[in-house]
């Protein structure tokens, strides 16, 4: 005789809740992963919301981070790829804001497309960042850093000179302007802006010592070489002066020729006193010049001395004036070689100033 095995109605009620459960779970992983799947072939389930939607809804309240989260799991392949990527540079944009990390939130903010509907959101965080003093303050700073110095200016200056610390803001300006400068080879104005620069950044510092110590010297190797140009162009001016009279009667010469050699030489007289240089080779290339310069002028009093002297006799005139015009020709023929010598090694000397790198 079989004995019946009965089952209590509470153990019953148990197994079948967990088989209801274990339905319900299978039947709700299906629906999402359909949902999920189907919103890419144009519907999808009303009851349950996919990836994207759930980042907006996040986004909406406030919850960056984790909408952030929902947009970077939607696969490259749903249509809400190219949306979503909007949306990811939106919201890391206002977590870096938040975080006051203003050039990387400036950055993401300009990555969002005009036809995003949050573009014109991220417009107002930009133009939120663009007024903040400390944003504008940092950026400047960091184009300084990358050699930027015209956009680090322009940045710089759109503080408001009644803002708190102006006082550090205008010394930043002070350092951009003596960087570009000596990136332009000006020495000059470089000094004077890094000498103004009161040193307390310990980023600067070091950068700003060597860029002194460079543009002190490389200053005085310009100024030396400029200076040498403007005494080459006076001889030339002079020379040329002296062949346009080569043809002159010795009237033309003594009315005016002689006149034109002076001033030239007056000039070169004053420019020469106006500058002291302790350079050996300078002060040879000047007293060489002054010498060839009076050796033709001379020349031209003899010229006129002798026309006068020999009654208008050309052969008398010939024979007295020929013999120290040899003697003048030689004289500054060797002049002129030994000045063509001094100015390449004043070329070589002063010429090839170049910017050590950064």
């Amino acid at each position: 005789m079989k004995t019946k095995v009965k089952i209590p109605i509470i153990t019953c009620g148990i197994i079948f809740v967990s088989l209801f459960a274990g339905v319900i779970l299978l039947l709700g992983g299906y629906f999402v992963f359909l949902n999920n799947n189907t919103s890419d072939i144009g519907f999808s389930l009303p009851f349950f919301k996919d990836n994207y939607e759930n980042g907006i809804s996040l986004m909406n309240e406030g919850k960056y981070e984790q909408a952030l989260k929902e947009f970077e799991k939607i696969d490259s392949k749903s249509k809400n790829f190219n949306l979503a990527n909007g949306k990811i540079y939106y919201v890391k944009g206002i977590i870096s804001y938040k975080n006051k990390l203003m050039e990387e939130a400036f950055d993401l903010f300009n990555k969002v497309e005009k036809d995003d509907d949050v573009y014109r959101e991220s417009q107002n965080y930009i133009s939120k960042i663009e007024s903040d003093p400390v944003y504008l303050y940092d950026y400047g700073v960091s184009l300084i850093k990358k050699k930027k110095y015209d956009d680090a200016l322009s940045t710089l200056e759109k503080i408001p000179s009644d803002y708190d610390n102006f006082r550090i803001v205008k010394n930043k300006i002070k350092l951009a302007q003596g960087f570009k400068y000596y990136s332009l080879k000006q020495f000059e104005e470089a000094k004077n802006f890094l000498e103004s620069y009161d040193d307390n950044d310990q980023y600067f510092s070091k950068d700003v010592s060597t860029k002194l110590e460079q543009a002190n010297k490389q200053s005085n190797l310009v100024k030396n070489y400029y200076y040498v140009e403007q005494l080459s162009s006076i001889l030339i001016e002079f020379l040329n002066c002296v062949e346009n009279q080569s043809h002159w009667s010795a009237d033309d010469i003594s009315n005016h020729g002689i006149n034109n050699l002076l001033n030239i030489k007056n000039r070169f007289d004053i420019h020469k006193k106006k500058v002291k240089y302790d350079d050996k080779l300078i002060k040879e290339y000047e007293n060489n010049i002054s010498k060839i310069m009076d050796s033709y002028i001379q020349r031209n009093k003899t010229f006129v001395y002798y026309a006068n002297n020999t009654f208008n006799d050309n052969n008398y005139f010939e024979l007295m004036y020929s013999r120290k015009r040899a003697e003048f020709e030689k004289y500054e023929n060797n002049l002129k070689r030994i000045l063509d010598g001094q100015l390449i090694e004043l070329h070589e000397k002063y010429g090839q100033y170049e910017l050590p790198e950064d």
